[in-house]
């Protein structure tokens, strides 16, 4: 049987250092780096325990401030719930705007203007004042009249995600779309109502959403449209 190498001897052929040119430990070059050593302050056993608990408390932190960045912004899956507030709180007056409106905050300022909502703790009756978007439970936006950018926060809300505009904007034009083609007509029977919702989403891009339908009955031949944005899919319901 072949002897097997010594793994020490391997490691040592293989060290590209001259052993013959190192110093050893009780050279004058070892005693210096020795006593340098030696000379570093050691922190005491509490204050050792204080610099670690210092280090967790900012490293939970940064996790802490990591995470508020997810939930402060929310997207909004309801771009047709829009909700115009007369004052910055959940139990103020409101009035809920039109489906044909934009994202815009500024979709409040004709409801000030003609003074349907008015506060005037705020702004005298028909100005507009300045407006902060939160994102509702629902989805949707609810627009307060104030400068305060920490209101969505006060009021237990979340910003909008502007990363989600051009999807809810999409869907708000999807309806004003689908609106304009069933209000055209006094009944599309189901079959074609298929057709045109499909031809809608195509046009607006809308390509991974999908059509379900509910049976028709003799008495209730036409199709009617809802849209259900959190699941993708635009409901076609029979009516008279």
């Amino acid at each position: 049987m072949p002897d097997r190498p010594d793994p020490v001897r391997l490691i040592r052929a293989s060290n590209p250092a001259d052993e013959v040119d190192l110093e050893g430990h009780d050279s004058p070059a070892g005693r210096r780096l020795l006593a340098e050593i030696l000379a570093q302050p050691r922190l005491p056993d509490r204050a050792q325990h204080r610099l670690w608990r210092r280090v967790g408390v900012l490293a939970a932190a940064a996790a802490l401030l990591t995470a508020a960045a997810w939930v402060l912004l929310r997207p909004v899956t309801d771009p047709l719930g829009l909700t115009c507030y007369a004052a910055p709180d959940l139990g103020a007056d409101r009035v809920a705007v039109a489906a044909g409106r934009d994202l815009d905050p500024a979709a409040c300022s004709p409801l000030w203007a003609d003074e349907t909502l008015t506060n005037p703790a705020i702004v005298s009756p028909g100005d507009i004042p300045e407006f902060r978007a939160c994102v509702s439970p629902s989805g949707g936006l609810a627009i307060f009249p104030t400068a305060d950018d920490q209101v969505c926060n006060q009021l237990g809300l979340s910003k909008p995600d502007p990363a989600s505009f051009p999807e809810a904007e999409r869907i708000r034009r999807l309806t004003e779309a689908l609106a304009d083609r069933f209000g055209s007509v006094e009944c599309l029977p189901m079959d074609e109502a298929v057709i045109v919702v499909r031809e809608v989403l195509i046009q607006h891009g809308l390509l991974d959403w999908t059509v379900v339908t509910t049976p028709t009955t003799s008495d209730r031949p036409c199709g009617s449209v809802s849209i259900d944005a959190g699941n993708r899919t635009v409901g076609l319901v029979p009516i008279p």
